[in-house]
């Protein structure tokens, strides 16, 4: 059997470049963070922006009870009485609908789409406009404050509309409310009144009883539990010493 014959360079080419290598010293690169990676503390929950802006509508009603579809009777084109029965409402949903009047950027539906696509006279189309935009954003607080006091008052049925969609396939197929669709899927646990300001949140961790720990509402929440053990802790006290007497 013959012996395999190595070449002297390249034995001393190999041994070169690993003392090389031995010298050189190991730049170590820093870890990259994935750009797809959320952002947010480990074990703070956050809600979908579609339920964050459903509990902003809801606590947009403020802590009484707005009537059921208030501003249907009001009828289009009829400015005058819009503005009366937006100011019979309390704050702050009369602000708000006061300043949505005034926005035509962030109602639903321009009045350039009526002016172009129907043919309508431009001061008509801003009047039919702001009365729709006006009248879904009311139906739309009051809804949501509706949903969510049965959320969190622990009701296992809520009402809710429901389309039926004839897709491109001509399947049908199902389509809810914009008060439901946030909701589906979501833990409603986590949907909680806060217990100084009675709004509507959703919660950090499981233990949140507040609707944001940097709020005066923590400050607050955190003295009432103060007062609460130290009295808690004097009764106990008492009790002991009583104990004490008897024996």
């Amino acid at each position: 059997m013959q012996k395999r014959k190595t070449s002297t360079k390249a034995n001393k080419r190999g041994a070169k470049q690993s003392r090389n290598a031995l010298l050189t010293p190991t730049v170590i690169q820093p870890r990259q963070k994935r750009k797809d990676k959320p952002k947010g503390k480990r074990g703070v929950k956050t809600p979908s922006n579609e339920l964050r802006e459903l509990i902003e509508m809801a606590n947009l009603a403020g802590k009484g009870k707005l009537p059921y579809q208030f501003l249907d009777s009001v009828g289009m084109r009829n400015p005058s009485l819009l503005l009366d029965k937006v100011m019979q409402l309390p704050d702050p949903p009369k602000s708000h609908l006061l300043e949505l009047m005034n926005r035509p950027e962030r109602w639903r539906v321009a009045p350039k789409e009526l002016i172009e696509e129907l043919g309508f006279d431009p001061e008509i189309a801003r009047l039919d406009c702001q009365f729709m935009a006006i009248r879904e954003r009311y139906n739309l607080i009051q809804g949501a404050r509706s949903t969510l006091e049965s959320v969190v008052s622990g009701e296992t049925h809520f009402p809710a509309t429901v389309f039926i969609v004839r897709g491109v396939d001509h399947k049908a197929r199902y389509a809810v409310d914009e008060i439901t669709r946030p909701l589906i899927g979501t833990n409603l646990r986590d949907i909680r009144r806060c217990a100084v300001c009675e709004k509507f949140f959703f919660v950090r961790r499981d233990t949140s009883a507040v609707c944001d720990p940097e709020s005066p509402c923590a400050a607050t929440y955190s003295k009432r539990q103060e007062r609460k053990n130290k009295k808690l802790r004097e009764e106990q006290k008492k009790k002991r010493a009583e104990k004490r007497r008897i024996k």
